[in-house]
């Protein structure tokens, strides 16, 4: 080379400034940033005679923007290699000095990382983060992907970024777009978030396109060419371990109040999170960083327990029609889905119409207001079931109810009558309408007062097994079907339920014709929930007492053992009853042996005392209070005018009592 090209080479000032400018910086933003260019011989006597090349010294920043001893040399020129690198450095710093990061002194800092508001962007390289900081947006520059942390200090996160305020701020990572993307950058991107995450921050990535003609695009290159509102305009995404992790709040929850998680898709309850991990979730794996620092991979739902950020609920709540509660509740109700559009609603009809050929108006009106009441009103507990009777097959009793069950989708359900009596009741679990198919009933009283609150009872115990039980509001109201006459145990004064008789002769052809298409379709569950939320429903009051039907009376009827019967025999028709061979009793009142001996007068000892005491109770009887006759103190029952004996002293007891005595044969 001669004495004239040695001449015309570009000094170090200008190789600096012509650099700045491919991020878009100045000599004064040079001046800004306290940046010195080094000759040749100045860059090989900072290096100890490694590198004779020019040079920008990067001086580094704290956040009020004194200027810190640290800096990092950028070579301007490509450095000759020497022994076994492979590839020329760009960048040097002095060995064994820790790694630091660069807070551009182009915004306010001090502010900045006390403001948690203020959202902070990090990026690989000094002239990065300057350019976004001369455009507004506080950006870091880290010296490495991994130059956020230090191993040998044992610092998981270096002490200018532990000074930072990071709970709630919102954080971008914007590292170079690669045309060739290196696995160990996208370990250390996650890693660097998970950390930040694990200080409260919400970490976005933001993966920027690459511009056209290159094969790697940094963010100063982005500004440059497309500027800083284009670059906003850009959308971020939470990187991948986060995103894992943000999904299973969209299945998972912990319940604080139980201790435990819920599973959203099934609703089943897990204090004991290894088969969420090992079996359900077992291919779901997340980057985490180990004790030592190190990336590894692990169980998503481990790493899911101990980010800050997993789904978290006070309670559960099961509220129809209400997707937001109070209190932080879990809502289990999910809708149905079906949206209600006007349509073709006759096949529906000429079932219903089938179903009460032969009763009147009011009891078929009753029924659809039934049906319709808890469709307008979500969340709305029936005071009534409804019993759907028939000793026939093929009747269309079970349609009615599977044709609701499409409307309530998810939130629909069936039970079967081994079901109904079993210690676990994963069936009422999330539902809101139930479809008892062929329920043959029970004569033990237990089982039946159970059922009874199941229609009736406010709120619920959910059994699941191998599960935590829980309470829940009980919003599920019932649809029973049975051939059996005598399948629920009733009496005289039940207002739980509507017992309809279904006829016989649903057209079997018609069925599959028309109505099996139908209630399936999607147009056809369209139509009949626009039909049912459109019915009117005026004076129609689902706490009153449904319609007494003759299906009713005649369960009533085969309800309960013997003295169920006789007591309702005794209701119906006290004068036919009250005798003693030929001889009528008179007296209304009576003493209970009195009264078995009127039912057993040959003394079979079919009833016990407490029995038939029972049975008079459920039967409406009336008992008095404790009454001293001239055979001793009795509690007589009023087997006839309980109105006025309720009323009558103690003294018009007596008389009543001992107006007449009972016959010879007593």
């Amino acid at each position: 080379m001669t004495s004239t090209d040695v001449a015309t080479l570009p000094t170090a000032k200008a190789l600096g400034i012509e650099d700045l400018a491919k991020s878009g910086l100045t000599e004064k933003d040079a001046k800004k940033l306290s940046i010195t260019f080094l000759s040749r011989d100045e860059t090989e006597k900072l290096t100890d005679g490694k590198y004779r090349v020019a040079g920008a010294k990067l001086p580094y920043f704290n956040a009020a923007g004194t200027v810190q001893t640290f800096f990092r040399l950028k070579f301007l020129e490509v450095p000759r290699l020497f022994g076994k690198q492979a590839k020329a450095p760009r960048y040097w710093q002095a060995p064994g000095s820790p790694p630091r990061v660069y807070l551009p002194p182009l915004v306010d800092w001090a502010a900045v990382v006390k403001d948690t508001k203020r959202p902070i962007w990090l990026t690989e390289g000094e002239k990065k983060a300057a350019a976004a900081c001369k455009a507004g947006i506080p950006c870091i520059g880290l010296g490495g992907v991994w130059s956020w942390k230090s191993t040998k200090q044992v610092q998981p996160l270096l002490p200018d970024l532990e000074a930072v305020q990071w709970d709630g701020r919102p954080v971008t990572l914007c590292f170079d777009a690669d045309a060739d993307p290196k696995p160990e950058v996208q370990a250390a991107l996650e890693a660097l978030a998970l950390t930040l995450e694990q200080r409260g921050a919400t970490v976005d990535m933001l993966p920027l396109p690459l511009l056209e003609g290159t094969r790697k695009t940094g963010l100063d290159d982005y500004l440059v060419a497309c500027g800083k509102d284009a670059l906003l305009k850009l959308e971020v995404g939470p990187i991948a371990t986060t995103a894992k992790l943000l999904r299973l709040n969209e299945e998972l929850a912990i319940i604080e109040s139980m201790g435990v998680v819920a599973h959203l898709p099934s609703g089943k309850l897990y204090a004991n999170t290894m088969p969420l991990s090992t079996i359900i979730y077992a291919d779901r794996r997340v980057t985490k960083i180990d004790s030592q620092g190190r990336v590894m991979e692990t169980s998503a739902i481990n790493e899911w327990l101990k980010w800050p950020k997993r789904r978290r609920h006070t309670t559960i709540v099961y509220e129809p029609g209400r997707p937001g509660v109070e209190n932080n509740a879990l809502n289990l109700w999910h809708g149905s889905g079906v949206i209600p559009k006007k349509g073709n609603v006759a096949p529906f009809l000429k079932l219903v119409n089938h179903h009460f050929q032969n009763e009147s108006d009011e009891l078929k009106n009753w029924l659809l207001s039934w049906l319709a009441y808890p469709l307008q009103y979500p969340g709305t507990k029936m005071y009534a079931a409804v019993v759907l009777f028939s000793p026939d097959t093929g009747t269309g009793k079970t349609l009615l109810g599977q044709t609701m069950g499409m409307l309530y989708g998810h939130n629909f359900g069936v039970v079967t009558e081994a079901q109904l009596h079993s210690g676990f009741n994963d069936w009422l679990c999330h539902k809101e309408f139930i479809l008892g198919e062929e329920v043959t009933g029970s004569d033990r009283r237990a089982e039946a007062d159970r059922l009874k609150h199941l229609v009736t009872g406010e709120t619920v115990d959910i059994n699941q097994k191998y599960q935590v039980p829980y309470k829940v509001r009980n919003c599920a109201n019932f649809l029973f079907t049975t051939n059996h006459p005598d399948a629920f145990l009733l009496d005289d004064h039940d207002r739980r339920y509507f017992v309809h008789r279904v006829p016989a002769g649903l057209p079997e052809q018609w069925f599959f014709n028309t109505y099996d298409p139908w209630y399936r379709s999607a147009e056809g569950q369209a139509a009949l929930l626009y039909h049912l939320l459109s019915l009117d429903l005026t004076g129609f009051e689902p706490k009153k007492r449904p319609p007494i039907t003759k299906a009713h009376q005649e369960m009533v009827s085969l309800s309960g053992g013997e003295g169920d019967y006789l007591a309702r025999w005794l209701k119906e028709a006290p004068d036919a009853v009250l005798r003693m061979g030929d001889t009528p009793l008179e007296r209304d009142l009576y003493t209970l042996t009195e009264l078995l001996a009127v039912f057993d007068p040959d003394n079979k000892q079919r009833l016990t005392r407490s029995t038939m005491s029972r049975a008079l109770k459920r039967a409406g009887f009336l008992q008095l209070e404790p009454t001293k006759t001239s055979t001793g103190t009795h509690r007589l029952w009023a087997a006839r005018n309980p109105d006025k004996w309720a009323k009558a002293s103690h003294a018009q007891r007596v008389a009543g009592y001992e107006t007449a005595s009972m016959p010879p044969a007593y």
